[in-house]
């Protein structure tokens, strides 16, 4: 009696952990006036991105787009919490690379750090 009590105690340990990992995963939020996930960060200064659900960031590398878990050395100790991020709001597909020339328009760069649009944030 003693062991099937034990056997039934760690089966349900076991499941409710298993049950736990499961539902722990990311949920993205959506963008309700166009049904898009907001998947992505854009970082005017870097002109790359932040893919949220693969969580790499997207960035230029002599001509060529690649996709790394952490920036690369030639960024220099960018601080990624100390610069301005734009939310995409727009766009969740998987080469947010492709809308560069629209969100370096829509979101420039300013090297004096006040930027004009209200989607950013600190």
């Amino acid at each position: 009696m003693k062991n099937i009590r034990i056997a039934l105690l760690l089966s349900i340990v076991f499941f409710s952990n298993t049950i736990n990992a499961q539902s722990s995963k990311c949920v993205m939020a959506k963008n309700l006036t166009n049904n898009c996930i907001i998947r992505y960060y854009y970082y005017p200064n870097l002109q790359a991105y932040y893919d949220n659900q693969n969580k790499v960031f997207i960035y230029q590398d002599e001509k060529k787009w690649k996709k790394s878990e952490e920036l690369p050395n030639f960024y220099g100790g960018y601080s990624i919490y100390k610069h301005v991020r734009v939310l995409i709001k727009d766009f969740d597909d998987d080469n947010p690379e492709s809308q560069i020339a629209v969100h370096k328009k829509e979101y420039p760069y300013c090297s004096n750090g006040r930027f004009t649009y209200t989607f950013a944030s600190n």
